[in-house]
């Protein structure tokens, strides 16, 4: 079947509002420097397995034109439909560091921070670009096996579903069974009745895309067509954090300090159950990197021969993706393959809890002392952990279906922006990649071991300030945290003792 003659599908619209850019992850291997012709043609055929096994893998995404000219299409691939791979070298794009020095260095963000490893994910009517792609970038010592899966098709739990697919085909392509070949979810569409609920959604029944806009307070409209899921950033880069360039550091956590944590938490009587270290970490995450990005403002106000404009007015929010698949419609969600990620968001915070929260967190002695700290009070940092953890309940069927029928809706859903500015010192965007294929083993020529010694995001440059748990293996303790800050920041948030306390320690 010729290209133009298989069948286009439009994605749902979960899938449509999704940012439309590549998602990509770095998986590193130790690597025998003399099996590179082997391994080249191992993952070869591998990609090929791969391309039968999920023809949607090795397909192609597009604008459509006329009335779907906003919309993104999927034309799935055919007998002769490959997932690109390119090989690359140090040579090639300028990375310098051996897989020892990566190693030795415990992979630190900044050397996946390349602009000549920028992949462009924009879409047209006129070019189709790969759902999927594969890179291998071969360094002294080391295999980097770079997977770009493109946000329009899947979120980051389905790029985890990617990743288990192809390393059961690196042991398929050499004759073995995999260890573990559960079938993996592969229904594009969504189930009808998340799409026949939508009539029942809260503020449905015929309300124009503004009332339902008005419903869904995380979305903005957009003044230009450059999203969707753009965050909303009007105006100009604030003077003071436009002066230095973005960094980003690697704090790792261990279980058990999340745990002292956790119980510290339950001990104020604000939550009926333990929470999650996840809600733990984002608390004191929060707290300690808006109270020093609070800090240096005023600092630079007192400083200044000219007036530092505050570029907020106290109001303060914490976003997260979530993905409601896990939340709401479970069991008819369990074989759906692509993006149902939605956003949730705190209410009611304002700077003045940051800085008690924050303040709770200087009074600690020490993170796992449970003696010294039994009569110290928790309740601002308790009550920032309360908000974080509402913002997640608050995803629910109607919550969905709210957003469904917005989507459904839109004249242009390019235009459909976050309202939420990562510039102003007391949001913070926090993400993870926990469940993202950690644990999935591979079998390549030349790599003496089943699973990744790390997993990183990359990209061509640092994104803006946020926060993102790196993937994580299932019986490892550590929680490996990338924060991306303003140099000025990150340096600063390195001197705090009160925040430093709970590191385990820090990846340069």
């Amino acid at each position: 079947m010729g290209e133009q003659a298989r069948p286009l599908l439009v994605l749902s619209p979960w899938d449509q509002v999704a940012p439309r850019v590549y998602i990509s992850i770095g998986l590193c291997f130790p690597f025998a420097d003399k099996a590179r012709g082997v391994a080249i043609a191992h993952m070869k055929r591998s990609l090929e397995g791969l391309a039968r096994q999920r023809p949607d893998f090795a397909g192609t995404l597009e604008l459509g034109e006329g009335n779907n000219k906003c919309n993104v299409l999927l034309r799935k691939g055919g007998p002769a439909s490959e997932i690109p791979l390119k090989i690359l070298s140090g040579a090639d794009i300028d990375f310098e560091a051996t897989y020892a020095q990566l190693e030795r260095d415990g992979f630190p963000a900044r050397a996946f921070v390349n602009p000549q490893l920028a992949i462009d994910g924009t879409l047209s009517s006129r070019q189709p670009i790969p759902v999927s792609q594969v890179r291998v970038l071969f360094i002294e010592g080391g295999l980097l096996l770079l997977v770009d899966l493109h946000h329009a098709s899947a979120d980051g739990g389905a790029l985890g579903t990617f990743l288990c697919c192809f390393a059961n085909q690196t042991w398929l392509a050499s004759g073995s069974q995999p260890p573990n070949p559960q079938v993996q979810p592969s229904n594009l569409e969504l189930p009808v009745r998340v799409l026949n609920a939508v009539g029942g959604a809260a503020g449905g029944g015929g309300a124009s895309f503004e009332e339902l806009l008005k419903g869904c307070e995380e979305y903005v409209p957009l003044p230009d067509p450059t999203g969707p899921t753009q965050p909303y950033m009007p105006g100009s880069m604030p003077d003071i954090e436009a002066n230095f360039p973005r960094d980003g550091r690697i704090f790792v956590f261990t279980k058990q300090r999340l745990k002292s944590l956790q119980n510290k938490l339950y001990m104020t009587g604000k939550f009926p159950s333990q929470p999650s270290n996840y809600v733990a970490l984002a608390a004191l995450t929060w707290a300690c990197v808006a109270t020093t990005r609070l800090e240096l403002w005023e600092k630079a106000a007192r400083d200044s021969a000219k007036a530092v404009t505050r570029p907020y007015h106290g109001k303060a929010v914490w976003f997260t993706p979530v993905d409601w698949s896990r939340r709401a419609y479970k069991k008819e969600m369990e074989q759906h393959f692509g993006s149902s990620t939605t956003w949730a968001f705190t209410k009611g915070v304002n700077e003045s809890l940051l800085r008690n929260a924050y303040a709770n967190i200087r009074e600690l002695k020490r993170p796992v002392d449970e003696e010294a700290d039994s009569n110290l009070k928790m309740d601002a940092l308790a009550e920032l952990a309360v908000h974080i953890q509402k913002a997640i309940t608050a995803v629910d069927e109607p919550y969905v279906d709210q957003r469904t029928e917005l989507f459904g809706g839109a004249p242009d859903i390019r235009r459909i922006g976050l309202a939420f500015d990562p510039r102003i010192p007391q949001n913070l965007g926090f993400n993870t990649w926990t469940s993202m294929g950690a644990d999935a083993e591979w079998d390549i020529p030349g790599v003496s071991k089943s699973k990744p010694d790390a997993m990183r995001r990359f990209q061509a440059q640092w994104s803006q300030p946020g926060a993102l748990i790196m993937p994580k293996k299932e019986k490892s303790t550590d929680y490996e945290l990338v924060i991306t800050l303003p140099q000025h920041v990150i340096r600063e948030l390195l001197k705090d003792k009160n925040w430093m306390q709970w590191v385990e320690r820090v990846i340069e």
